[in-house]
């Protein structure tokens, strides 16, 4: 396998090669993903009172378990000693969806694009490994940021479609010689050719691009409907969760690790009402976090949220809003010249600790109640940044909150509330808020 590699990474795009007769029933996954994928098996095992996930991989008889702890570990000791990084592995990466992904997609996912495929996970494993093997910035990324941000199919528990492979197949041409992830979100994004979904096909696609193509497009409001990325596609429109659901897998697709981010309630007045300051002395900030209640009515102006996405290149986080109005990262959600240590909104011509006396809203304003959440699969420990699970997540009045304020009622047909189930987040708040005294401190 290591020479077939050896063998790719000096062909600029045998990636095409990978995806030959996708569409039809009868693509398979090319021979390098096969030959890691036949030998690993994952199953449960009892450890004291818990199951827990083990997977192995069988070579020559010999059975061996698979430990992605210690492969995040090695690609770690690699960079100190600057070396390149690791690749993904189809076992390690089976092993830490099955530990991480919702309890609830445990016991159904869709089909697999390939007949004999078991379901999609097969898919997610195999093209995410084929973009991470295919784009050049790959292995600059730690390996524990791409497991986390790369792999996971589903983010706010939005319905499960297999985005994957049609969307590597439709939009890694356009990055197939970026040189960073950066590079690589500035082709998706300049012009926002990632809303061309009629125009982006592959050789042995059944269809082929037609004049006029069909592009997808913004429209306020709209949810739900239009959360996951098919059905931004069926309906055609989207407002800022469609968006940021929708850039975010088209990002990971192609090999950028990227997650979504937002608040579910700005620190502002909406249409007429006043969202700002803590819940517990203000009832409209809760009925903000409820996206409405019975006697009012839901949805409308009272869902002042807003969602946008996160990409990380060269060891750090940027932004990019939706709809995006530039190919560059972190313009558009806070003006012009962000720098994290200021955050947004600071105006360097105020007296020293007046920089953010201006800020009316938005991320710069953010605060306990009107926080800034990025959507992770990563579990506390994982990684460096602190990993809160939504379960525990409550309002300064002590009400438990969910970010799902477009759904803040979803239940299973059996009565689980789900809105706070296996839902976790980063804190990002500290991040974007506004910084008074920084640029006046030695």
């Amino acid at each position: 396998v290591s020479r077939l590699l050896q063998i790719f990474a000096m062909s600029g795009d045998v990636w095409q090669s990978w995806i030959a007769n996708l569409g039809h029933d009868t693509y398979s996954f090319p021979a390098w993903i096969t030959q890691q994928q036949l030998p690993c098996s994952c199953g449960f095992v009892k450890m004291t009172s818990d199951l827990t996930v083990r997977c192995v991989t069988t070579e020559s008889g010999v059975e061996s378990t698979v430990d992605w702890h210690a492969a995040v570990k090695a690609d770690a000791d690699r960079r100190k000693r600057g070396e390149t990084g690791l690749h993904l592995r189809f076992c390690e990466a089976r092993a830490w969806l099955l530990t991480h992904m919702p309890q609830f997609d445990l016991n159904f996912l869709p089909q697999s694009v390939t007949v004999n495929g078991t379901s999609m996970l097969d898919d997610v494993v195999a093209f995410a490994l084929m973009a991470d093997h295919a784009a050049a910035w790959s292995v600059s990324v730690p390996l524990d940021v791409r497991l986390s941000y790369l792999l996971p199919y589903g983010s706010y528990h939005e319905s499960r479609q297999n985005w994957r492979p049609l969307m590597f197949a439709k939009f890694f041409g356009l990055v197939a010689n970026a040189t960073s992830a950066r590079e690589a979100m500035g082709r998706l994004l300049a012009p926002n050719v990632f809303l061309q979904w009629g125009a982006h096909y592959w050789p042995s696609s059944p269809r082929q691009p037609t004049s006029g193509g069909y592009s997808l497009e913004w429209a306020s409001s709209t949810t739900p409907p239009s959360v996951a990325p098919f059905d931004f596609v069926a309906y055609g429109y989207a407002s800022c969760t469609g968006w940021a659901t929708f850039l975010t897998y088209a990002a990971r697709s192609v090999g950028i690790p990227a997650r979504q981010a937002g608040t579910p309630c700005w620190n502002s007045v909406y249409n007429g009402v006043d969202f700002r300051g803590l819940a517990i002395d203000n009832s409209n900030v809760s009925l903000c976090w409820d996206g409405g209640s019975e006697q009012l009515g839901y949805g409308g102006g009272f869902l002042n949220n807003h969602n946008w996405v996160e990409i990380y290149d060269a060891g750090q986080w940027s932004f990019v809003n939706v709809p995006p109005g530039s190919k560059s990262t972190n313009e558009g959600l806070c003006g012009s010249h962000f720098q994290e240590a200021e955050g947004c909104g600071y105006n360097h011509s105020a007296t020293a600790g007046h920089e953010c006396n201006g800020v009316i809203g938005g991320p710069g304003a953010a605060m306990r109640d009107h926080e800034i959440f990025s959507v992770t699969w990563s579990l506390p420990g994982d990684t460096e940044e602190d990993v809160i699970d939504v379960k525990d997540l409550k309002l300064s009045n002590g009400r438990p909150a969910s970010p799902l304020v477009w759904a803040p009622k979803l239940t299973s047909p059996l009565g689980l509330r789900l809105q706070n189930v296996g839902l976790r987040m980063v804190n990002r708040t500290e991040f974007y808020r506004c910084k008074p005294g920084m640029h006046h401190r030695s």
